[in-house]
């Protein structure tokens, strides 16, 4: 079962190796994410109480304004989560992360008028830490190789933490020009922020004992992170 949710890599697609002094800077760079978010976590959620008692105050309906500033800090919050879950430091064997908790929050993130979002193998077993970072950054990738509109699907394993699928379908879903290196391990031209997640996947995959794969179609791509 696990093998079927694996594409046969289109080229050969070697994972490149990640030093120790990559990783310890991929791990001092997960701890800083993680700190900013923890610290705006606070401060988004003060702002969502303070709409919660405004509209109390005002009684019944609420007004078109408070809804705007709630959907937004709602939002806020769920970014801010899942970001410390994608960016932040994590280790295999630490404390197990349920699916729908990873999941839930993608979907608050990435759902949208234009983009559709599905899992599937969403109730299988909790991930570790480092699978779930892996599962979290993936799909963050793809929604930056969808482009404006489409869909995007999520596959995991319904027995174990590895493999995992994000398919990307769009008319404008494609890899930038630089993406085949970054994906490869190399940063000999460093990513714009806006392509950020797809410089940190293989070593995030690294860090969860993974093989990153990935292919790309008219209007699809796909990556996979398989067992090595």
């Amino acid at each position: 079962m696990a093998e079927e949710l694996a594409p046969a890599p289109a080229d050969d697609h070697g994972k490149a190796a990640i030093s120790g002094g990559d990783a310890a800077l991929v791990s001092l760079g997960g701890l800083v994410a993680a700190r900013i978010c923890h610290d705006l976590v606070g401060p988004v959620g003060a702002i969502a109480n303070g709409i919660d008692l405004m509209a109390e105050t005002q009684g019944g309906d609420e007004a078109e304004e408070v809804g705007l500033v709630r959907q937004s800090t709602e939002r806020a919050s769920a970014l801010l989560r899942i970001l410390r879950i994608a960016f932040g430091e994590a280790t295999r064997g630490g404390p197990a992360v349920a699916r729908g908790d990873v999941t839930g929050q993608l979907r608050d993130v990435i759902a949208s008028r234009r983009v559709s979002f599905s899992v599937v193998g969403e109730d299988g077993p909790p991930l570790d830490p480092a699978a779930a970072r892996l599962a979290a950054l993936m799909v963050l990738s793809g929604r930056v190789l969808l482009g404006l509109s489409g869909q995007i699907e999520l596959v995991l394993s319904p027995e174990s933490a590895l493999p995992i699928r994000v398919t990307a379908e769009g008319s404008r879903a494609a890899f930038p020009p630089r993406a085949e290196a970054w994906l490869s391990g190399r940063l000999g031209d460093l990513p714009a922020s806006r392509e950020v997640e797809l410089a940190l996947l293989p070593r995030v995959a690294t860090a969860a004992g993974a093989r990153l794969d990935w292919q790309g179609e008219d209007a699809r791509v796909t990556l996979c992170a398989c067992p090595q």
